[in-house]
């Protein structure tokens, strides 16, 4: 399925509708089809957390920025209570296939991003193509961490978290857990950041049922890639939860997550496409149990 800007020509519009991922063990990703966390449950990554049905964010998004010598342009699209900022006024295309892609154009710098869940594993998978035109250009990309369930809001004063640089990697550790959030990128330089926090995300769709919605994110730092002009690269941003991922191929991952969709039973390219969608959209509720080693059906995400 392929969208374009007619789609998302208002927020209004770009929160109709949603894609979902899922890890087979109970954790998953999910915001609307322009990038935007319009809830609570949306994110780049909840956790399922070892013996216990919670799930955690752990990653909310990732903010992606080119700048130049005089500009500065988003890609994030998300709310505050006082405005609405459109990062998907550069967002070409969306496509659905089992796997989201976004498709953008800053310019004369052209970008698509891939996100693929890592099955049996707490662990996203962000890939980025980026060409670059004939201007050398910065890609910033800025994770904004979280650690709480999947249920709840937080706000700074009330998160903190210790930090750890190895190279490209970080190590981010809530206070008072011993889980570690392992970040890491492929390409670029990490400027670290000391007591940073992205402020009052707005969830419009929790404010519409009553409920509190907005909330604040921790900024450990961010990656710089250094584009040339006319350069290509492929670039990776991973995030896990307690076991470090080797340095990851993104585009390797997402030829074998469409591999693991094509291989399911009645996703055959034989079979006529809703029957394909069909068995992708089950294949999302099967939870196989770490602990009984049974796989079972849940009734849905996220609420359960």
């Amino acid at each position: 399925m392929k969208f374009g800007p007619s789609a998302w020509r208002t927020s209004e519009n770009g929160m109709q509708r949603e894609w979902l991922l899922t890890n087979g063990i109970g954790g998953y990703a999910a915001t609307s089809m322009n990038g935007a966390n319009n809830s609570r449950y949306h994110g780049l990554l909840f956790a399922s957390m070892a013996g216990e049905k919670d799930r955690y964010l752990l990653l909310s998004q990732i903010s992606e920025a080119v700048v130049t010598e005089s500009h500065y342009e988003s890609l994030l699209s998300f709310h505050t209570r006082e405005q609405n900022y459109r990062g998907e006024e550069y967002l070409t295309l969306f496509e659905w296939d089992g796997i989201p892609t976004w498709h953008y154009q800053i310019g004369a710098v052209f970008m698509t991003k891939s996100i693929v869940l890592t099955q049996g594993k707490n662990e996203v998978v962000v890939h980025y193509s980026m060409h670059n035109g004939d201007k050398p250009v910065e890609v910033h990309l800025t994770p904004l961490v979280n650690y709480r369930n999947h249920h709840f809001l937080t706000y700074n004063q009330y998160m903190h978290f210790e930090t750890d640089f190895l190279g490209r990697q970080v190590m981010v550790r809530p206070y008072g857990s011993t889980d570690v959030i392992y970040i890491e990128c492929n390409e670029g330089s990490v400027v670290k950041r000391d007591k940073t926090w992205f402020y009052n995300m707005d969830y419009p769709l929790d404010r519409q049922r009553g409920l509190p919605s907005t909330e604040d994110h921790f900024i450990p730092g961010y990656y710089v890639v250094s584009l040339a002009p006319y350069e290509e690269k492929s670039v990776t941003l991973t995030v896990s939860l307690n076991e470090r991922s080797p340095e990851t191929d993104g585009a390797l991952c997402v030829q074998r997550e469409w591999a693991r969709l094509a291989a399911l039973p009645f996703a055959s390219s034989e079979n006529p496409p809703f029957l394909r969608r069909l068995a992708q959209a089950v294949n999302q509720l099967v939870v196989n149990n770490p602990l009984t080693q049974k796989a079972c059906i849940i009734a849905g995400y996220p609420w359960v």
